[in-house]
C-alpha cells in the first residue's frame, strides 16, 4: 500500500521519494491515512498559508480545520466535498448553547455570519487541497445552477431573501442622533456619507474629493474591461433638520480629522477589482449590528440592512418633498440608468407622481371655479 501511494505521489505530483514520503505521513512520522491525500498535512499547510491573519482569525481557522479533520476521520468517511460539507453542517451548525441566557439557541443561527465564515473557510481549504493534488471531487458544488444555489442556501440556513427596505428620513435622523449620543463618530461618518450621498456601501472604497465635491469611482467587477469607468459626481440630499450636513461630513472626511471606522478602512484596503467591493459593506454591517439603536430599528423594520441607506436616498428623492426629483435626475444622482431606477423604485415613483398629478388637478379645478 505504501509503495503504491509513493508511486502515485511521485508520478502525479512530480515529487522526489523523500518529498513523497514526507507528504504521505504526518508531522509525527506516523501514517495518518491510507489514502494518497493526507488531510492532516494539507490542513497544516493551509493554516500556514494563512499565517498573515490576525490572532483571533487564525485561531478560528485552526478550529475549523480541526473540525474538517474530525468529519473526515469519522466513519462513514465523506466521499467528496459535498458530502464533507453536509456532514460538517450537520455536526457543527446545529450545536446549541447548553447554559446561559442563550440556552437552547443555535450557536450558529440560520443564515448567520458564523455559518458563512465556516462555509467559506472549508471551501477555501478544499480548493487549496485540490491545488495541491487532491482529487477534484473534493471541490464544493459551484452555484452555477438553481439546484446548487439551493443546496448552498440549505447548508447556510438561508430562507427566501427579505426585500431590503428603505431607511426613511425621520429614521435616519434618529439614527444619526443615536450615533452622536454614543460618541460613535466614525460610524456616523460612514452612515452619513452613504445615506446623504446615496452611496452603495462598497463605494466607500472608491471616493475622491475635489474642490469640495464628492466623486465616486466604479466598483463593478469586469475582467474583460481594460479601463476603469470615469468617476461620477455624488451630491448630498440633506435632511431638513440637518442642513449642509453632507458638506460638513465631506469636509471632515477630506481633511482626515474624522476617519471611517478602522474595520471599514481595513476592508477597503482588501477591496479591488479582483477581490470585489463587498467587504466594506460587511464590516459596516457588523458595526451597526452591535449598536443598540440599529438593533431596535431592525426589529421595527424587517429587511433593514446597510443598503437601506441607499434605498432611503431614493425614497427621499420621490416621497419626502413637495417637489420630488424626476426619475432621470434621481437616477443620475444615484449613478445608474433611468430604467434601472424605475425597475427598483417604480412603485414609489408611481405613487409620488400620482399624488403630484392629483394635486395639480385639484389646483386646476380651483382656478376654473374662480
Amino acid at each position: 500500500t505504501a509503495i503504491g501511494e509513493l508511486k502515485t505521489l511521485i508520478n502525479e505530483r512530480n515529487l522526489t521519494l523523500k518529498e513523497a514520503e514526507r507528504f504521505r505521513v504526518g508531522s509525527t512520522g506516523e501514517v495518518k491515512a491510507t489514502s494518497v491525500t493526507n488531510w492532516g498535512n494539507l490542513t497544516e499547510a493551509f493554516i500556514a498559508s494563512r499565517g498573515g491573519n490576525r490572532g483571533k482569525t487564525q485561531v478560528d481557522l485552526m478550529t475549523r480545520m480541526r473540525r474538517v479533520l474530525e468529519i473526515h476521520n469519522k466513519k462513514p468517511r465523506p466521499i467528496n466535498g459535498r458530502d464533507l460539507m453536509e456532514k460538517y453542517a450537520e455536526e457543527f451548525f446545529t450545536q446549541k448553547h447548553k447554559t446561559g441566557i442563550n440556552k437552547g439557541k443555535l450557536k450558529m443561527p440560520l443564515g448567520g455570519e458564523g455559518r458563512k465564515r465556516n462555509y467559506l473557510d472549508v471551501q477555501a481549504f478544499l480548493r487549496f487541497a485540490v491545488s495541491k493534488g487532491a482529487p477534484h471531487r473534493w471541490l464544493l458544488p459551484e452555484p452555477v445552477n438553481d439546484e446548487n444555489k439551493q443546496w448552498k442556501k440549505n447548508i447556510l440556513g438561508i430562507t427566501n431573501k427579505t426585500e431590503t427596505v428603505p431607511l426613511k428620513g425621520k429614521e435616519l435622523e434618529k439614527l444619526l442622533e443615536a450615533l452622536e449620543a454614543t460618541q460613535s463618530y466614525e460610524l456616523r461618518l460612514a452612515v452619513g456619507l452613504i445615506a446623504l450621498f446615496g452611496l452603495r456601501p462598497g463605494e466607500l472604497a472608491v471616493l475622491t474629493v475635489k474642490d469640495g465635491k464628492l466623486y465616486v469611482g466604479e466598483i463593478k467587477n469586469n475582467p474583460n474591461k481594460t479601463k476603469e469607468g470615469k468617476s461620477k459626481r455624488a451630491i448630498a440630499l440633506d435632511l431638513p433638520s440637518l442642513p449642509n450636513e453632507g458638506a460638513r461630513l465631506l469636509a471632515l472626511y477630506e481633511s482626515g480629522k474624522l476617519k471611517l471606522p478602522v474595520s471599514v478602512r481595513n476592508a477597503i484596503k482588501k477591496s479591488g477589482k479582483e477581490d470585489g467591493y463587498d467587504k466594506p459593506g460587511r464590516a459596516l454591517r457588523q458595526l451597526l449590528d452591535r449598536h443598540w439603536y440599529w438593533q431596535q430599528l431592525k426589529k421595527e423594520n424587517k429587511g433593514l440592512s446597510p443598503y437601506s441607506f441607499r434605498h432611503g436616498f431614493a425614497w427621499r428623492c420621490h416621497m419626502e418633498s413637495s417637489n420630488p426629483q424626476s426619475v432621470r435626475a434621481a437616477a443620475k444622482l444615484m449613478r445608474h440608468e433611468a430604467n434601472t431606477h424605475t425597475k427598483h423604485y417604480g412603485s414609489w415613483i408611481d405613487e409620488s407622481e400620482l399624488e403630484e398629478s392629483v394635486a395639480r388637478f385639484i389646483e386646476g379645478q380651483k382656478v376654473e371655479a374662480a
